[in-house]
């Protein structure tokens, strides 16, 4: 009896030993605290760290680098757009004036025959009144009146179409220049945002070489203590 007394005790004693290791941080706990507490294995953690830093730093860089890319592409398309605008204002400007100059002529042409209509009607006229053209009666002072008359709108009528062509050129011309300046603008900031871009290229490899670096040169220091302590 005394035996089995003692048994039991040791069993006890044995049970709420393995019980109390577990409640405490033992078994499992011990494992997990065990791996996080080995040298090694937080100079491995370090180094997945640095890695993933390195991978981030270069991720962000190309990102911004893909975005400054992104701009110079958009303003240098912008720019092209606005030099062929600029290219077709000029063209509709030179149609437009040569076509004010044109109905100027037509116009013209259509006054000139009103005159020679008027004048023959006149000379008709004069006739069956007896009244003669030729000279420096009344009846040629009468035509050649309306001849002068005529000449001075047909002047005026040209006159309007290249003051109007004139207009349309200048006009046409100052549309240009604003095209042509905004052409050059994009250009410049496409320019601008290319250079950018060109710079973040090479920056991502630096910021990310420079944490790698970073990484290293701490886990070399981590090692040299570990190996001074005797841990490694």
């Amino acid at each position: 009896m005394g035996a089995s007394a003692g048994a039991a005790g040791m069993g006890a004693a044995g049970g709420g030993g393995f019980f109390a290791q577990a409640a405490s941080g033992g078994g499992g706990g011990g494992l997990l605290g065990g791996l996080l507490s080995n040298p090694q294995v937080g100079l491995g953690a370090q180094g997945v760290a640095t890695g993933l830093s390195t991978l981030g730093v270069f991720g962000q860089g190309a990102a911004a680098q893909a975005a400054e890319d992104y701009k110079a592409k958009t303003a240098a398309g912008n720019s092209r757009l606005a030099d062929a605008m600029a290219h077709e204002e000029g063209r509709r400007g030179a149609f437009n004036a040569a076509d004010a100059l044109a109905k100027g002529k037509r116009l013209q042409s259509l006054a000139a025959n009103d005159i020679r209509a008027q004048v023959g009607q006149q000379k008709v006229m004069l006739a069956a009144n007896g009244i003669e053209v030729g000279g420096e009666g009344s009846g040629a002072a009468l035509v050649q009146t309306t001849l002068r008359l005529g000449e001075e709108d047909q002047n005026q009528i040209i006159n309007n179409s290249e003051r109007e062509a004139h207009a349309i050129r200048l006009g046409s011309m100052d549309a240009q220049t604003a095209l042509q300046q905004q052409a050059f603008n994009f250009s410049s900031s496409a320019d601008m945002h290319a250079a950018a871009a060109d710079n973040l290229g090479t920056a991502k490899f630096i910021g990310a070489g420079e944490t790698l670096l970073t990484g290293i040169t701490k886990g070399a220091f981590a090692l040299d203590e570990l190996e001074q302590q005797g841990v490694v």
